[in-house]
């Protein structure tokens, strides 16, 4: 998803970026809770481009640590 954000804003008169909003597993909110400061959805529906190294996020290691089966 955040690379495909990175495309789109690339692209002149992009139309849109889709993001799945199918809650609660497929909301695009549960899809973005890995990264430690996600991007959110504006009141006017834009997404801001993430502006760090790399993609721009960071993932939680907090969580990984907590997914990772021993």
């Amino acid at each position: 998803v955040i690379a495909h954000l990175h495309l789109v804003a690339s692209w002149p008169h992009a139309p849109y970026l889709e993001l799945l909003h199918d809650p609660p597993v497929g909301d695009y909110r549960h899809r973005f809770s890995i990264f430690t400061d996600p991007p959110l959805v504006g009141s006017d529906g834009s997404v801001p481009v993430p502006r760090g190294p790399g993609l721009g996020v960071e993932i939680d290691p907090d969580l990984v640590e907590r997914e990772i089966e021993p």
